[in-house]
């Protein structure tokens, strides 16, 4: 993601559908199946994918929040753009396209937030052009394969 800015007030109340024991998940997102890393604390929700020099084309990073908010991203550290894939459960509640990367240079108070437009609770990062090459629309589901 970049990193993720701690901008909510939601506190841990509920459970995520996805399980705490596991640290991947395979997800049927549009028409393809995605294996997605799992970022549940927030040390690894804050670093997300920056500084990572690319991401295969088939996987992406699933952000597990236990309470239904708007928190914002950054792309700072981020070496690749990105799509956004915002949800409610299993629900697709928002979509952001073709987010750039800043220049390597650049410092985290000159970035915009990425902000879904919907509260949610899960949230995906793919590669950029994920969500057309996929076809994903707002108001689709996914499944997630939790074996």
């Amino acid at each position: 993601m970049g990193n993720l800015m701690i901008t909510s007030s939601a506190t841990p109340t509920n459970r995520s559908i996805i399980p705490n024991n596991i640290s991947s998940v395979k997800a049927k997102i549009g028409n393809k199946v995605y294996t997605l890393e799992i970022a549940r604390s927030m040390q690894t929700k804050s670093k997300g994918l920056s500084y990572r020099k690319k991401m295969e084309k088939d996987q992406g990073m699933l952000f597990v929040f236990y309470h239904p908010d708007r928190s914002a991203f950054t792309m700072h550290g981020m070496n690749f753009p990105l799509d956004f894939i915002w949800l409610k459960g299993e629900k697709i509640v928002d979509l952001t396209r073709n987010v750039p990367n800043p220049p390597s240079t650049a410092i985290i108070e000159s970035l915009s937030p990425v902000i879904a437009n919907q509260n949610f609770d899960l949230a995906i990062e793919l590669n950029a052009g994920e969500i057309k090459n996929s076809g994903i629309k707002t108001g689709d589901s996914i499944s997630f394969d939790l074996h």
